[in-house]
């Protein structure tokens, strides 16, 4: 089982309210102008079982295996509060109350701050390590990988957003040999190739879970839009707020996951009893 855990909070010298930005001077006020400010939590719990069965018969000896992972990720986002203000004047001009709506543009997070998704992870594999004869030894096996990952959002307005494709066909055999050359049996020649598969990075599927375009958004409204807070208020409700036309990231309904041919070849000859030289090609 591993744990990782990440936050960050406000304290006692924190600022308070909404956080402030006045170009080219300053920024103070609450530690709210990013998604990873003040109020970001960040969690993941990973379970994973493992287990390998060695069965030695004869001039052979038989592996097999799998390995299980259960992942759970949790995010919070903080509740972004921010207003900018083009020069020191402006800002005083709103602190004093002369003018609550001398700022440039004011951003809040709207809509849910929590996320959560859970990934699954399934590998298997056999081989079997065969001794031909004194001279040659062959190795031989596959492996599976199966990566199972969350789910999308059925009321999502983008078909990409609602499903995620899940690659079922990640099947990778591979063999090897070694076998000692030469009646001094001074000489060994291995070769192997195999395809291995990669585990794609999570966090695509965390962006597309989360910019499916019905989750949270921020906007930006600049002092005369309808639903602009006077300072220092922030939006109580979204109503009557135009909400910004949002990115959708999307994973492919074509996606694979990667895969690699791995190859090499290599000579080893023993010089003397203390030294050998080796040459190869990966």
């Amino acid at each position: 089982f591993a744990h990782r855990h990440q936050s960050r909070d406000a304290n006692d010298l924190s600022g308070t309210g909404p956080a402030i930005s006045v170009a080219g001077a300053a920024n103070f006020g609450g530690p709210f102008d990013s998604a990873s400010s003040a109020g970001f939590d960040f969690k993941q719990n990973i379970w994973q079982v493992i287990d390998n069965f060695t069965w030695i018969a004869g001039d052979h000896s038989f592996k097999a295996g799998f390995d299980a992972q259960f992942v759970k990720d949790e995010r919070t986002t903080t509740q972004i509060q921010r207003y900018n203000f083009p020069t020191v004047d402006a800002y005083l001009a709103a602190r004093s109350g002369a003018n609550r709506f001398s700022y440039s543009t004011f951003q809040q997070l709207i809509g849910p701050r929590d996320f959560e998704m859970s990934t699954r992870l399934y590998s298997f594999f056999a081989q079997d390590d065969w001794r031909v004869t004194p001279e040659v030894k062959l190795l031989y096996g596959v492996r599976y990988d199966l990566y199972d990952y969350p789910s999308g959002d059925p009321a999502a307005p983008s078909e990409l957003s609602r499903d995620f494709p899940i690659d079922k066909n990640n099947i990778g055999p591979r063999v090897g040999v070694a076998w000692t050359l030469g009646s001094d049996r001074r000489t060994v020649l291995r070769a192997s190739t195999g395809i291995m598969y990669d585990q794609p990075l999570l966090a695509a599927f965390e962006n597309a879970v989360q910019q499916n375009g019905t989750r949270s958004v921020t906007i930006s409204l600049g002092p005369a839009a309808a639903g602009a807070p006077a300072f220092p208020d922030v939006v109580s409700s979204a109503a009557g707020i135009t909400r910004p036309t949002q990115s959708i990231f999307a994973i492919d309904p074509d996606f694979k996951t990667m895969r690699t041919i791995q190859s090499n070849i290599q000579v080893d000859r023993a010089l003397g009893h203390d030294f050998s030289a080796q040459i190869g090609f990966v």
